[in-house]
């Protein structure tokens, strides 16, 4: 591959002063930088030694040069890097990019305005603003151009990230934009193959819109909002395994238009909802230590309707599980034991709205299309029920479902018992696990 560098140099021949670059083109193994200047200030390269690593042909020589540059800022002008080979075209740009405080291949902050960027032949993604603070570039480089040796610890490349106002529309008419998105404390661990590395970090973007052109019949887009997007991993052991988990959506609004005839929409509506509203979380921690999981919550939550969460605890999680090539890590998965494990279900108003509807609709009284659904679910549960030893489930499920508010099944193993993740995954998994573990249902 080839190496084309195009930059005529205005100005300066000592270090510690400026220099500057006009219609600078740079251009080798797979990469292109362009850009319509670039200004150093406070240098500590001369004009000599930086044109010398650019014209050398070799673009590890710029990569080394640029890694040992030390300045007080570098601002581009019209600044746009693209990939086009070693994988699908990609490309980075900015209108306005200041970095400053540059020791080492290192920056202490990045400010950029008119961003955008992409992959493939869709259309560019576009950000207002952009910046970050203590940003690895030399090592985020050498990753980039597969030229980061594996490593079995994550490198701390970026604190943190802000974009302001982002969107990009496709090519189906769909537009995505968000108000804000931020990375913190991004980690990575590059493996042994280009492209394959550990990930470490959290990542938040807020005030989300979802638009799609109408629908056959509808006369107006489709529009879904989410509040918030989080997903995080982090708090890495000393083994730079993280030690916390978590993900979540925040109000994910679907209107419910008056217009739209879909049988699954009118249903809903006649719910009493103009909009349905659902929030979704994943939260968890890991020991290290003591080689437990713990699962604060995997729940959904529909304000107005109700809600179901699970909870438990694991014993004997391995840090493979995290670590290991999938079918390595399900190994270890299978060597796990649950120490306790609960499910929540909590109605928050579903039951009497659909009371409310089937007396509408049948032209009853509330009260009697209650009466005649508590006894419908009673029977059943009693059908299903019938013959069961321990009647802690069942009599909770009755009182449920003739009062619906907040039913709670837990299992906890015995002393001494163990029970197998593997095992009580497997059909019929439980009821052959029954001595090794406590039932409890309760009600309120």
């Amino acid at each position: 591959m080839g190496f084309v560098a195009i930059a005529p140099f205005t100005a300066l021949s000592q270090p510690a002063e400026t220099v500057t670059m006009r219609d600078v083109l740079l251009s080798g193994q797979g990469f292109r930088l362009a850009a319509e200047a670039i200004d150093i200030a406070g240098s500590s390269a001369t004009r000599s030694s930086l044109e010398a690593a650019v014209r050398s042909g070799n673009p590890d020589a710029m990569i080394d040069r640029l890694g040992q540059l030390g300045a007080s800022s570098v601002r581009f002008t019209n600044l746009r890097v693209e990939r086009s080979q070693g994988g699908p075209r990609a490309f980075l740009g900015f209108g306005r990019l200041q970095l400053t405080g540059l020791s080492a291949g290192r920056i202490r902050q990045a400010q950029g305005t008119d961003g955008q960027f992409g992959s493939g032949p869709s259309q560019p993604a576009r950000f207002a603003s952009f910046n970050a603070s203590e940003l690895d570039a030399a090592f985020l480089v050498r990753l980039i151009g597969g030229a980061a040796p594996p490593s079995d610890a994550a490198r701390p490349v970026l604190r943190s990230a802000v974009l302001e106002r982002v969107e990009a529309v496709y090519g189906t008419g769909t537009r995505v934009s968000a108000e804000r998105a931020t990375l913190s404390d991004l980690r990575l661990m590059p493996g042994a193959r280009a492209g394959d590395f550990g990930l470490m970090g959290a990542v938040e973007i807020s005030d989300i819109r979802l638009v799609t052109p109408p629908r056959t019949g509808q006369t107006l887009p489709n529009e879904i909002r989410i509040k918030a997007l989080v997903i995080g991993a982090d708090r890495p052991s000393s083994d730079d395994v993280p030690t916390r988990y978590r993900a979540r959506l925040d109000e994910v609004t679907v209107p419910l238009p008056a217009a739209d005839t879909t049988p699954s929409i009118r249903n809903i509506r006649a719910l009493g909802l103009d909009a349905l509203v659902v929030s979704a979380a994943l939260e968890g921690s890991w020991s290290p230590a003591a080689r437990e999981l713990k699962l604060d919550r995997l729940g959904v939550d529909l304000p107005g309707l109700g809600a179901i969460t699970l909870a438990g605890l694991m014993s004997n999680v391995a840090p493979e599980v995290f670590t290991e090539v999938p079918s390595g890590a399900n190994a270890r998965w299978n060597e796990a034991q649950i120490r306790t494990l609960s499910v929540t279900i909590r109605d928050d108003g579903l039951f009497e709205r659909v009371v409310a509807r089937d007396a509408r609709a049948t032209s009853r009284s509330v009260a009697d299309v209650r009466s005649t659904f508590s006894r419908q679910a009673s029977g059943i549960v009693q059908r299903m029920t019938e013959g069961v030893p321990n009647r802690a489930v069942p009599d909770a499920l009755m009182r449920f479902v003739s009062d619906p508010k907040v039913l709670t099944i837990a299992i906890a193993a015995k002393p001494g018992a163990s029970l197998p993740l593997s095992a009580l995954l497997a059909t019929g998994g439980l009821a052959s696990l029954s001595d090794r573990f406590e039932l409890t249902a309760t009600t309120r």
